[in-house]
């Protein structure tokens, strides 16, 4: 299944109209590699087929399904609508000194009778988390404290070697302790640098991001 993620230079002005195949309120945003949140909205084109971009680019076919990536300020409106509903969706030109576009979400005139098919929303799939942020902030603290963990063994384990003496079991495993608490610390304070370098990118490439 395709997927649609509107930008100024191709898409401005060209409304697509789609049938939302989920509750908007009940879709978890994701934290894109800028740190702001998308959301993945499934929906059906109900209008005509839709270049995504210029020419070669993919075409969402009427009647087909996609997934809509839709920013926080899309999503603002989006959820005002239900499941099932047809919508316009434009990034249309705004007036507005401060701003050059808008989102355009309003009902769609388009006339389309089939019912919409069920698709569950990733808050409904067993993950065991209350949502996908949760799930993911998770998993990556477990993934820095395995790797803190393994590199704090190779420094013990080092240590006693180059010593001649490999200590006791007590000695070592203390070692291994300590190493990993102060390795996971430093690992969280790379992580930091990573996300402020992830932002300074945002700054520069901000002109691509539609909000």
């Amino acid at each position: 299944m395709g997927f649609l993620q509107l930008k100024k230079e191709h898409n401005m002005e060209r409304a697509i109209q789609v049938q939302l195949k989920v509750e908007p309120n009940e879709i978890e945003p994701v934290m894109n590699k800028y740190d702001n949140p998308e959301y993945t909205v499934p929906c059906t084109n109900i209008g005509a087929d839709y270049t995504s971009g210029p020419s070669g680019s993919f075409i969402l076919y009427a009647g087909k399904d996609f997934d809509l990536k839709a920013t926080k300020a899309m999503m603002n409106k989006l959820v005002m609508f239900d499941k099932g509903s047809l919508v316009h969706v434009e990034m249309a030109k705004s007036e507005k000194e401060d701003r050059d576009m808008f989102w355009k979400i309003e009902p769609s005139r388009v006339v389309w009778e089939k019912e919409v098919s069920d698709t569950e929303t990733v808050t409904k799939k067993p993950y065991g988390y209350n949502s996908v942020k949760e799930r993911d902030t998770d998993r990556r603290l477990d993934i820095l404290w395995g790797m803190a963990f393994n590199n704090a063994t190779r420094v013990a384990v080092a240590k006693h070697t180059i010593s001649k003496s490999m200590g006791s079991n007590e000695e070592t495993v203390k070692d291994i302790q300590d190493l990993t608490v102060r390795m996971y610390e430093v690992a969280k304070g790379l992580e930091k640098v990573i996300q402020e370098e992830k932002q300074l990118e945002q700054a520069i490439d901000d002109e691509n991001l539609p909000f």
